[in-house]
């Protein structure tokens, strides 16, 4: 079988960010006979030989404008010139799945190069978007020709449109039916990450922690992902600083970059209670970001992904908002707690509660990683998508 991929991203900023994996992980350990991938809005017109069974494609991105009508104009032109460069991809190649990383430009790329083509049209689903853009704007999820609604309607278009829609979660699975996709047409696609650092039997006594000056005399509330709004890092400081007028045996650890960084910065240094049971390290390395999970006493994953799964892989237990998907790891009093969102109170009760108890998080942490490694391991998410392409695929 061979898959072309439409996503919205830049080569350079996915190895930047670590996660060039995910550009791995398209080959299907070798199952897929052949993978390319488009990156349609990149900073450099260029084909990359990732490996010897998948090519990059960039597609640069249009030149703004100060006018806006010739900035869509350029947009447009640029829509429609890569959805030509994409179809002849897919011919040329014998291409039996186009799949869309997004349900928005990249779905209407995707589209339009399958039509009157034998190639099938398959668009997954990483975000509740209307979540995002109610946390973000347009920072959080896309507008299209700066408009959101515009945005929405064809998202529900291009969904309807699609011969299979891979959801990540079963939250945007029910999305997608309200959408007006048939239940036949979704496929479960739950993310697949590689957990080998995080198993009970991993070792980290070469991971360098030292380096982030980090008091281990305390116990340390771990966040590692993208320090933006959506994410609910605000709370965050606001729950430390909550805790802090109860005890002074923690300490919050926020690894990671992103727009809200230099806000949260501010904030700790005219924020004395703040600035001693914050710490703001940056981004760190992969293997320093699992072991600051494993070492953490509480996960805090107000909003997560990978960095949810990755938490509850780390065998410590997870306070999370009860919001999207996040239901389907964290368990109240199994795998750590679920609080209502912005209920910033109630986060730091079940916080103490947690380091109150060491026993009850320990046993929370063991359950926390049973359950992720049982869904979302390398070989449970790569079968998963390995039978959704069969399906969209024989049922052409």
């Amino acid at each position: 079988m061979r898959v072309l991929f439409v996503v919205p991203t830049d080569y350079d900023a996915v190895v930047k960010k670590g996660v060039a994996w995910l550009i791995d992980q398209r080959e299907e350990d070798g199952e897929l006979e052949q993978v390319i991938t488009v990156h349609p809005f990149a900073i450099n017109e260029r084909s990359i030989a990732h490996s010897p069974r998948q090519t990059v494609y960039e597609f640069r991105t249009p030149a703004p404008s100060a006018w806006r009508i010739v900035g869509w104009l350029r947009l447009l032109g640029h829509i429609l010139r890569t959805a030509l460069r994409i179809r002849a991809l897919a011919r040329s190649n014998q291409v039996d799945i186009v799949r869309a990383q997004d349900p928005y430009y990249s779905a209407l790329l995707a589209w339009l190069a399958t039509r009157f083509t034998r190639a099938r049209l398959v668009i997954s689903l990483h975000a509740d978007y209307r979540q995002r853009y109610r946390l973000d704007g347009a920072q959080g999820a896309p507008e299209v020709f700066g408009s959101r609604a515009l945005a929405e309607l064809l998202e529900r278009v291009m969904l309807r449109q699609a011969d299979g829609v891979l959801p990540i979660r079963e939250s945007l699975g029910r999305q997608a039916m309200e959408a007006g996709v048939p239940a036949a047409r979704i496929h479960l696609i739950p993310h697949g990450i590689n957990l080998a650092a995080f198993a009970a039997d991993a070792g980290d006594d070469d991971v360098p922690l030292d380096a982030l000056q980090l008091d281990d005399s305390r116990a340390w509330l771990v966040f590692g992902g993208r320090l933006s709004r959506e994410n609910y890092v605000a709370d965050m400081l606001e729950m430390g600083e909550q805790l802090s007028r109860q005890r002074d045996d923690f300490l919050l650890v926020l690894a990671g970059d992103g727009p809200e960084r230099a806000a949260l910065s501010a904030r700790l240094e005219v924020t004395p209670q703040l600035s001693r049971c914050c710490r703001l390290v940056g981004p760190v390395a992969a293997p320093v970001m699992a072991s600051l999970r494993r070492h953490a006493a509480v996960g805090i994953v107000l909003m997560g992904g990978l960095s949810l799964i990755e938490a509850c892989a780390a065998g410590r237990p997870v306070c999370a908002y009860d919001v999207e998907w996040h239901h389907e790891l964290v368990e109240n009093g199994v795998t750590g707690y679920l609080v209502e969102e912005a209920d910033i109170a109630s986060l730091a009760t079940r916080v103490a509660q947690l380091l109150d108890d060491p026993t009850a998080a320990d046993a929370m942490g063991a359950a926390a990683r049973k359950r992720a490694f049982t869904r979302h391991s390398e070989a449970a998410a790569r079968g998963a998508r390995m039978a959704a392409y069969r399906a969209v695929a024989g049922a052409g």
